[in-house]
């Protein structure tokens, strides 16, 4: 099996919410081509929640993958702005 940094990554992505652009966290998985929204928490931690299924976890997946450059930046202004 390959490496998981290989065919995934976590990146800073834009989606349009009430016709307004929006910055979101996403684990991608180009071998499966699924887009996954991470939700970042009190603390600093990232998730997302599948339909039926329990929360996954991915901080430290997010760290052995390949990550945008703005990343963890991001993901500490989302932490600020989220939770002040």
């Amino acid at each position: 099996m390959a490496p998981r940094e290989k065919f995934t990554e976590c990146k800073v992505g834009y989606i349009k919410k009430s016709g307004r652009g929006h910055r979101v966290l996403q684990y991608v998985n180009n071998r499966t081509g699924k887009v996954r929204t991470l939700t970042v928490g009190k603390r600093g931690g990232l998730s997302y929640k599948a339909p039926g299924k329990t929360r996954r976890y991915m901080r430290s997946t997010c760290k052995k993958t390949k990550v945008s450059s703005t990343f963890w930046n991001t993901l500490e202004e989302l932490k600020k702005k989220k939770h002040a």
